[in-house]
This record gives structure tokens, sequence and C-alpha cells, in this order.
């Protein structure tokens, strides 16, 4: 079936736009450093790029023709770019600007002098080619074997692309003259904007999960490092979920009771008492988190009785700061050495 290029080419550009405003709205906070607001952006002209090819004969051959190229040639500038950035590797601006510029001077001078189109489907294939081969080289390039599946299905999507601009560039040399044009509807054509579409969406998730991925490992590395620094500092930190009773306390804090955290958990709040404070020490923490429950505002204690824990031996609370967090209690409790280890 052979189905209206023109509809084809308008849906798949106000795909692309979708795609890059969920993209915008999603990955806001992390802009600055993994690229998502380039590829947002490259997307979003890439869709502006098929809404003016939908339109040609209805707009002018300027925005049809050489606006609409050059929209093409930018998004994978643009893209290229946000690889570029993700993969924290240095960006030449001619990348960008010399295909862009070489873009809009050959289409402008073409349509209003020239006005062969198998030359102008010759140069944006090529070009594109030239740029989504080095969106690939870039993106799997010493991949972290860890992430090379969100990697590859976004290598993958670009690999589409480029049959599609093969395609594209063989019907030049191929297809009657009358046949060239983009909105003259074939079989293979229509297989092509298919193959767009499943590449904008595979691209696009394969980038999300790499971004996913790479935040993961972020977290992952702080949570190691917060460890180390709480082992070396000897601060433990505990956290008291008050709608369910559910208390988790951090390795260091639990090494300081005693306890295995490979095997132990944190008591309940209240099954501390007596168990990991003298009972006057937990009153004190218990007053704390009362008065910090009921006025909203953080509060700290300070007292000076023993706890013990095999690991340290015996071992003084100095400090004890509570804050509320929604329905919860986020609490950080350092401890010292007591110069009285005998008693």
């Amino acid at each position: 079936m052979i189905l209206d290029l023109r509809t084809m080419y308008i849906a798949l550009g106000a795909t692309c736009l979708i795609v890059a405003a969920a993209l915008l709205t999603f990955q806001t906070r992390q802009f600055r450093r993994d690229g998502s607001l380039q590829w947002a952006i490259g997307w979003a002209l890439y869709g502006g790029f098929l809404v003016l090819i939908g339109l040609r004969g209805i707009i002018g051959d300027f925005l049809s023709i050489v606006i609409a190229n050059t929209f093409f040639t930018a998004s994978y500038s643009l893209l290229y770019a946000a690889v570029l950035q993700f993969r924290g590797r240095s960006r030449n601006p001619g990348v960008f600007f010399v295909p862009v510029a070489a873009t809009f001077i050959f289409f402008w001078y073409f349509s209003a002098h020239v006005d062969n189109l198998s030359y102008r489907i010759i140069f944006i294939s090529l070009l594109s080619l030239l740029q989504i081969s080095a969106i690939v080289v870039a993106l799997l390039r010493n991949v972290p074997v860890s992430e090379r599946r969100s990697y590859r299905l976004t290598g993958f999507a670009f690999i589409l692309m480029a049959l599609v601009m093969v395609n594209r560039l063989l019907e030049a040399f191929t297809l009657p003259f009358g046949q060239l044009s983009i909105l003259y509807a074939t079989a293979f054509r229509n297989a092509g904007n298919i193959a767009t579409l499943a590449a904008v969406v595979l691209s696009s998730i394969g980038f999300v999960l790499m971004v996913r991925q790479r935040a993961e490992e972020e977290v992952r590395r702080k949570e190691e490092d917060l460890r180390e620094a709480q082992r070396i500092t000897h601060i433990g930190s505990w956290y008291w979920d008050t709608s369910t009773d559910a208390t988790t306390g951090s390795d260091e804090l639990l090494r300081i009771y005693g306890l295995d955290p490979t095997r132990e958990g944190m008591p309940a709040f209240k099954e501390q008492d007596g168990r990991l404070y003298p009972h006057e020490s937990w009153q004190k923490v218990n007053a704390g988190v009362q008065e910090t429950l009921k006025t909203g505002v953080g509060s700290n204690s300070t007292w000076r009785r023993s706890v013990r824990g095999p690991r340290y031996g015996l071992r003084r609370a100095v400090k004890w700061y509570g804050m509320p967090t929604a329905g919860s209690l986020a609490c950080v409790a350092r401890f010292r050495i007591s110069p009285s280890a005998s008693r």
C-alpha cells in the first residue's frame, strides 16, 4: 500500500517534535552536562525539516528546500555534538557550522541558478552519511562494557538512518528525473519513512537509557564515597519513615553499634531503647525526634552516655541532628572514641 507522503512527512515531523518536547520536559536537570539539550534541539530541527518537506509546493521553495535541508544538516550536527558532550570529548565549533553553512549556500545557489534535483540529492545524501558515520563512531568507540546495550541501540538507530540515505543516493542514480521528487510515492520511500520513525524513537530511547545508566553510576559512586567518608570519620546516619516505622541505617552506623551490615538492619526506633542507646540517651534522642516531628524544624542534642560497639570498643555519642522530610525523619549521629575506654 502506497501512503500519502505529504501526510507521512508532517506526521513524522510532529513525532520528532513530540520526542524533543519529552526530552526537554524530563531531562532538564541534566542538560548542561550530558548533551540532552543538543539532542532534543537536534530532533526538533529534524522534525522541522520533515514538516517543511511535507509542505513543499504549499510554501515557497526557499523554506521547503533551502531552510528545510539546512535544518536537516543542523540536526545531525547537534546530535553529533550531543554524543561528544555525553562522552566527555572536546567539540570543534566548525563541526557544527561548516556543514550547516555549506548546505545553506549549496541549496540557495542551486535552487536559484541550477535547479538540478539529482545534484541536490547526491550532495545532501553524501553529507548526511558523513555526519551519521561520525555520530556512530563517536558513540560506539571505547564503550564501557556495562553500558553497551543502550549505546548499541542508539547506534543501530543511526545505522537505519544511514540506510535510508543510501537508498536516497541510489535513487538519484537510478530513478527517472520525474520520480526523484521526495513527494513521489514509492514502496521503498514509504519503507524509508517507517525506518526513519523507528530510528527517531529507538535512538531517543537509547539515549535516555544512556543518561539513566550514567546517573545510576554516579549515584553508586557517590554512595560509595559517602560510605568511605563515614568509615573514616566515624559518622553514621539513619532514616526513619514515621508512617511505616521502617528505620534504615548506614553501614558505618550499624558497625558502630556492633551490628553486621551484611546480615543485620537498623532496629525499629522504639527498639533502639536499651539496645543501641542507654535508656537516658535514647530519651534525649526521642525528645529531639518528637520535637522535630511536632514543629517541623530540625533539632539536635548532645549527650555523654556510652555506646558500646565490638568493632570500636567503648564510644561516646557527642552529637545528634534530625531533619523532617515529608513524613519521615533523616538523622545524622556522630561518635568519637571515649577517652575513658576502660569504663
